[in-house]
């Protein structure tokens, strides 16, 4: 029986639909996903422990894979440079993880072939290398895109292509800095945007998903071996770090002698009174600091012993 391509409101709110699959819990859909990143940002590594993690099952970033056969066409490195890095992330005993360094003529129909025998997972890097077009060209875009896609979602399997964020962006990245037409990024299932500023040490990954209920922002720090771990919810972390430093902050005025006072620590750290107020506040909850009696209009706080 055909499965129908048009519903009432009632019925569609009536039909039991299967919950999405996931090649990676909470992660990774089946589809067609973009990891866009900038470069020397680290997709090309996350790309490749994802792979090794479907292949000999385990986790990624924290979340359970679902094992299967992985195709990855690494068109920007060669057998040495793989080798190395598939060696240091620990993937070196399995069969279930084929490279191929050359594209063939036609990908489309190698990646089908890959899905009709069972394969879970392909990695195409980069997109650049695979499909020569103006990526700028939003109707050459979705010609190239859109076959893609279907074929991701008719065969529920992952298609995982690496790109470039566009260069000189503002700190926040989102779906329109991935590189080319806008189109490229609609026509992805799902975005996995990975950035690490000013080349820090740590790196924030951002996915958008038509899978998923909301969207997440993940804070990643390098893993043993290249790879990276997931260490919490970015926004979560970034708090914290922000914390840190009026904290910080509050210890090197205890240090010289001078109050700690929201006007202070606001001219310490150069932020907002507002959010230092709030945060000293929290300081005293969480056990760091005393609140001392006012002085007229002044709010003084003193540090805790063991507090740093």
């Amino acid at each position: 029986m055909t499965t129908p391509r048009s519903w009432t409101a009632s019925e569609l709110l009536k039909e039991k639909h299967p919950e999405p699959v996931f090649v990676v819990e909470k992660l990774l859909p089946v589809g067609l996903t973009i990891l866009a990143g900038r470069p020397k940002s680290g997709k090309s590594r996350a790309a490749l422990d994802l792979s090794i993690r479907v292949a000999v099952g385990g986790r990624f970033l924290g979340q359970e894979c679902n094992t299967g056969l992985v195709h990855y066409y690494a068109l920007e490195d060669g057998p040495r440079r793989l080798s190395r890095r598939l060696a240091a992330l620990g993937g070196s005993d399995t069969d279930r993880l084929r490279f191929h360094c050359d594209a063939p003529h036609d990908l489309v129909t190698a990646i089908e072939d890959h899905y009709k025998a069972g394969t879970m997972l392909v990695v195409v890097d980069t997109v650049g290398r695979a499909w020569r077009f103006d990526h700028n060209d939003q109707e050459k875009v979705y010609e190239v895109m859109a076959p893609l896609q279907q074929l991701a979602t008719r065969y529920e399997r992952s298609l995982v292509l690496i790109d470039h964020l566009r260069k000189g962006r503002g700190e926040v990245v989102n779906v329109e800095d991935v590189a080319g037409s806008i189109g490229k990024a609609a026509s992805a299932d799902t975005l996995w945007l990975l950035d690490r500023p000013g080349r820090k040490r740590n790196a924030v990954l951002d996915i958008v998903s038509r899978d998923l209920d909301e969207d997440l922002s993940l804070e990643l720090e390098p893993s043993k071996g290249g790879g990276w771990r997931c260490v919490g919810n970015a926004d979560t972390v970034k708090r914290t770090e922000g914390r840190q430093k009026i904290l910080d902050a509050a210890a090197r005025l205890a240090r010289s002698d001078d109050q700690i006072t929201v006007t202070s620590v606001a001219e310490a750290t150069g932020s907002d009174q507002g959010h230092v107020s709030r945060t000293l506040s929290d300081l005293v909850d969480l056990g760091d600091l005393d609140r001392l009696p006012k002085v007229g209009n002044l709010q003084p706080f003193a540090l805790k012993k063991g507090a740093m």
